[in-house]
């Protein structure tokens, strides 16, 4: 076949079917033209978010289906009492532990704290935050309510409330708030020809360990365990690293001959990290025949020391 030949059947096949090529283009043309319409007009997709009050923001954990309603009514009644200002029903919602161990079981003590928090009528949302071994650690973030006072420009003020809901198999469940979680006995001793050391009880928070010592002085001289002259003379020995004492007021620990005292000894750990703790460690223990808490006589002091030494007591 020519060139001329292939030319002429093109232009046939054209002439018959012109009707039908112009019908096929106008519709594609058409096609093109309300897809970019629509590319221009649609609404943009919008991320979809789902609100999970029942699921842990630290690992996904979830607290399991047939407590959430019990701990969502359990919360929703205490934060309706405080708003009230129904103390004594606001207060026996909490466990004996948390009355005993938060406000020194005293309702006035429980008073002061829920005046200082509901001053004004609240509103609040919950989060779990954390669960382990059966205790389920949630957020509260309390904020004013401000359809109630109905002031458009109040600053929004918010107060986050750590609750804990520990399984007890029964259902009266309770909650412990200011992140308090338990105590427990702890009954462990050191005792040297110098001194003797009690570690008694154990406060679990969420975010701190509090132990309760009770540290005596057997001998005629001082006793000086922490007095800041060192570094980490006193601290929580941890896989982590060391945890240093993160009392509201530190002072020097110094026994005079004869003295018992007690201490609160606060470190910071958080319940759900895997940190294991390997003692409670006095790293700088000195047993001096005098002692002045002054740098310029401190060299002389321990030069003249009955004895130097370190002690890590198991807890």
């Amino acid at each position: 076949m020519t060139i001329t030949d292939f030319r002429l059947k093109i232009r046939d096949f054209f002439r018959r079917n012109k009707i039908k090529l112009i019908v096929i283009i106008v519709a594609w043309i058409g096609i093109i033209i309300v897809n970019k319409y629509l590319e221009n007009t649609s609404e943009p997709e919008i991320p979809k978010t789902t609100y999970s009050p029942h699921t842990a923001v630290m690992d996904d954990s979830v607290v399991p289906t047939k407590l959430q309603s019990p701990i969502e009514q359990l919360i929703e009644k205490y934060v309706d009492f405080c708003n009230a200002k129904d103390y004594e029903n606001a207060y026996n919602l909490l466990t004996d532990e948390c009355k005993k161990n938060v406000f020194s079981d005293n309702i006035d003590n429980f008073k002061e704290y829920i005046d200082s928090v509901f001053d004004t009528k609240k509103i609040y949302n919950i989060q779990n935050f954390s669960n382990k071994d059966g205790t389920y650690i949630y957020t509260v973030t309390i904020l004013n309510d401000i359809m109630a006072s109905g002031l458009t420009n109040e600053v929004l003020e918010t107060y986050e409330e750590t609750v804990v809901i520990i399984d007890n198999g029964t259902d009266d469940l309770k909650l412990s708030i200011k992140g308090y979680i338990k105590n427990e006995n702890m009954d462990r001793m050191y005792e040297d020809e110098y001194i003797k050391i009690n570690v008694t009880d154990l406060k679990v928070e969420y975010e701190y360990l509090t132990y309760k010592l009770t540290i005596r002085n057997k001998t005629e001289n001082i006793v000086v365990l922490e007095d800041f002259s060192t570094t980490d003379e006193i601290y929580l020995d941890t896989d982590y690293g060391k945890r240093k004492r993160t009392d509201f007021l530190l002072e020097p620990i110094v026994i005079y001959p004869g003295e018992t005292k007690y201490y609160d000894f606060n470190f910071t750990k958080f319940y759900d990290e895997k940190a294991v703790i390997n003692g409670l460690v006095f790293a700088n223990v000195r047993i001096l025949k005098s002692y002045s808490g002054s740098e310029d006589t401190r060299q002389s002091e321990l030069d003249n020391a009955v004895s130097r030494y370190s002690i890590t007591l198991d807890v």
